[in-house]
């Protein structure tokens, strides 16, 4: 969060760890592949659909500013760039514009704080563009990462095409006892049964970063 300059996402520290196990290994430069989620349509819950702007603002929002804090702000004006007519939204541009930094900054400030060398972090897929609009029916009937599939069966027959795995955050365990944050911005006496593991990653990781402010 120093480094950054903000709350991370929950994906960072698990990053990080990975990072300083691979420079602890002899490792300089981590080369990831998250670019082919957004370049290939890997997203297939953000592409499931074409979303009402309401409904997208609920879905990318984990949790709402006025649930938990006394004096919330609205995070309105990050969705609004985006809205179309008949309360619609252009999510593809969103994901693009906002999403991808968001995504692509979670792995760069993680290899980056963890002290890799040289170029700390390279997504070669990030650098790529499809030359087509990405078939929208075709993930949305279960086929995300399409021409990936493909490649993967031309050069590997013999295997059975692998399903995506989000890469898992165990954020449920690690806050199961949380007790919930006491820093005077907050409500009192939230009801942390309430809310999930992410909810409550958010929760502790901005009243770590104010604490930090403070310092």
């Amino acid at each position: 969060m120093e480094m950054k300059g903000s709350p991370v996402h929950s994906i960072e520290p698990q990053i990080m760890e990975a990072a300083l196990q691979a420079k602890k290994d002899g490792v300089e430069m981590m080369v990831a592949a998250d670019g082919s989620d957004l370049v290939f349509g890997g997203m297939d819950r953000m592409l499931s659909k074409d979303w009402d702007y309401d409904d997208w603002v609920d879905f990318y929002t984990f949790l709402k500013p006025e649930e938990v804090l006394k004096e919330p702000v609205s995070m309105d004006s990050v969705f609004a760039e985006y809205k179309l007519p008949n309360n619609k939204i252009d999510f593809l541009k969103f994901i693009d514009d906002i999403f991808a930094h968001e995504s692509s900054g979670s792995y760069c400030n993680a290899c980056i704080t963890a002290g890799m060398k040289y170029t700390p972090f390279y997504d070669p897929s990030g650098m790529v563009k499809m030359a087509e609009p990405l078939d929208l029916q075709r993930i949305r009937n279960g086929e995300s990462k399409y021409l990936i599939r493909e490649l993967f069966h031309k050069c590997y027959p013999e295997f059975p095409i692998p399903e995506k795995v989000p890469m898992p955050r165990p954020v449920d365990f690690y806050f199961k006892d949380y007790k919930g944050p006491t820093r005077p911005e907050f409500k009192e006496n939230l009801d942390m049964s309430k809310f999930t593991g992410n909810q409550k990653w958010q929760m502790w990781c901005l009243e770590r970063f104010l604490n930090n402010l403070e310092k």
